[in-house]
């Protein structure tokens, strides 16, 4: 959980076939990532992670990157300006590779 998650058709198949499972979870104080990963760890459905993709400075696997690498999520980026400008660079580096 965190940054980014990224579910497959069938993950959500499971999901729609079996969504009871996960409404009976103790989602009250968890936020919607956690209550994904468990719902999908309740369905069996095994995580991938690509932590090389993501720079998340609150996760210690994604680790940080600055906003020139390319990368496919910068997180946290809170204000929509920085957001933006973060974008606007990593772009830049994602063209150069």
């Amino acid at each position: 959980f965190g940054s980014i998650e990224v579910l497959s058709k069938q993950a959500i198949g499971s999901y729609k076939d079996k969504a009871e499972t996960c409404k009976g979870l103790p989602w009250q104080r968890w936020g919607e990532d956690m209550w994904m990963q468990k719902c999908m760890e309740s369905l069996q459905i095994p995580a991938v992670g690509m932590f090389d993709h993501v720079s998340d400075n609150t996760c210690p696997l994604g680790g940080y990157a600055s906003c020139g690498e390319a990368k496919v999520v910068f997180h946290p980026k809170k204000d929509a300006g920085q957001w933006w400008e973060c974008w606007k660079q990593s772009d830049k580096a994602a063209v150069k590779k």
